[in-house]
Formats: C-alpha cells, structure tokens, sequence
C-alpha cells in the first residue's frame, strides 16, 4: 500500500521547494521461532521445537498433584537489518493466526531488541525483564497485537527485535508459522524520496534536459503526464520552472 505525501518548505525568494516521502507496509518474516518449555510443570528452562511449523504457549496445571500440562512460552526473532535506512516507523503490529479459532485466553504480549541469536538463556531474561510489555485478553484466531513504533526504532541499533507470547489456556495454543496467515512483524513505514524529483529523465542531474521536457509539459495537467508538475498543482508553470532551477546540478 502506497501513500504519497508532499511537505512544502518555505525560502525566501517566495517559493517551494518540495521533498517527497512515501508511506508502505513492510511485513517481515521470523528469522527463528521456538517455545520456551518448562523443566518441573511451571518453571521455564529451556527452547526447544525450533522454527517448526507451529510455536506453542499453554499454562501449566496439575491434577492431584500431578502435572498435566507444562507451561510453554513463544518465541519469534525478526531481523530489522531488513529495513531501508531511510525508513521511519509509523506503525507495528505482530500479526498471524492460531490454529482454532478457540484457542485464546488471558495474554502476556512482551517484545526486546537484541543483536544475537534466540537462545534459552536470553528467552529466561526476556520473560522478566522485556523492553515493553503489555497484557490482555486474546480470544484467539486472527491475530494482530500493536507494538508501539518507538520500540521497533529502539531496536534497529542491536539490529533484531525478539517477541513473547504467553497465553493462560490449559489446552495450549498453536501460532501458525506457515501459510497464509503466519506468524510476522507489520510495519508501516514512511520512506523518505531521493530528493531529486526535478530529474525528469533519471540521469542523475537537473540541466537543460529536464527544462526542455518541463517546456514540453507546459500547461494544465489533464490527459497527459504531468512529471514537471513539482508543486502539485496539475498545472506545469513558472512556479514549476523556478523549483528545476533551484535544484540545477548533480542529484548526489
């Protein structure tokens, strides 16, 4: 999805110069995925069921004193190396899919930068000391958890974000990991424009080439390709020309 903004900004000599920035969906798929199992009923200890085709999370519970179900945390590692440098985050969500649409309950939903790999003892540290943690009720199916923007730019230094889901449902809940619906990080993004839009024919310079095909566009915009029309006024003019001028030269 694409959205085209234009933000003016004022000289002195009475006219403006445009910068262009456009706003996208980046989805970014897990670059490891485990669950954290636990070693005596309710304690976790260590990952196991790497990059599988389901990560699980369950409560733990006993019946007579007798464990019936460990408890289990999820786990999924998404490389933000991904990102154009010039990308400013607007928006995250962690979205996927369970696989019942039953399987839901009360959710502890937790993310953390980090700059390695996702391994049991940096799992144990997420669980208690997570860069941002929120709780809710998740009623299971489709799944799409918010993150705030400012932890996805927190992140990008360490170069990974790590993100935690732990959902209070004996019966264990299954996130898809594959197919149509899995398991991934959804960013919008505002992607600031090489700054050389008055480079009509992309040879990476303003000059005599670019003024001719402005002449040539000359007059009001419709039914034809307006490229020269810089201002955003369906008109190509004056106004128009003196923006070419004032970014003349090599785009670098």
């Amino acid at each position: 999805m694409y959205k085209k903004m234009k933000f003016c900004f004022l000289f002195v000599i009475g006219f403006c110069s445009f910068a262009f920035s456009t706003q996208e969906t980046i989805e970014i798929n897990w670059d490891q995925t485990a669950s954290l199992y636990s070693s005596n009923c309710c304690t976790y200890n260590s990952l196991s069921n790497f990059n599988g085709q389901y990560t699980y999370t369950s409560k733990c519970y006993s019946v007579y004193g007798s464990c019936v179900g460990s408890k289990k945390g999820a786990f999924w590692l998404f490389d933000l190396n991904q990102l154009p440098d010039n990308a400013t985050i607007i928006g995250a969500t962690f979205r996927g899919s369970t696989q019942y649409s039953d399987m839901g309950g009360e959710t502890t939903f937790a993310v953390k930068s980090t700059s390695g790999t996702l391994t049991s003892a940096f799992a144990n540290l997420m669980v208690n000391q997570s860069s941002w943690s929120t709780y809710f009720y998740f009623y299971g199916g489709n799944i799409q958890f918010s993150i705030p923007s400012s932890q996805i730019e927190n992140s990008r230094s360490d170069g990974k974000l790590a993100v935690y889901m732990y959902v209070f449902n004996g019966g264990g809940v299954s996130v898809l990991n594959k197919g149509s619906n899995p398991a991934r990080l959804s960013l919008i993004v505002d992607i600031e424009e090489p700054e050389c839009e008055e480079d009509i024919n992309n040879d990476g310079n303003v000059n005599v080439s670019d003024m001719v095909q402005l002449i040539e566009s000359w007059g009001p915009c419709f039914n034809k390709s307006c490229d020269a029309d810089f201002d955003g006024d369906n008109y190509v003019r004056v106004s128009d020309l003196l923006i070419l001028i004032d970014n003349w030269g090599s785009c670098n």
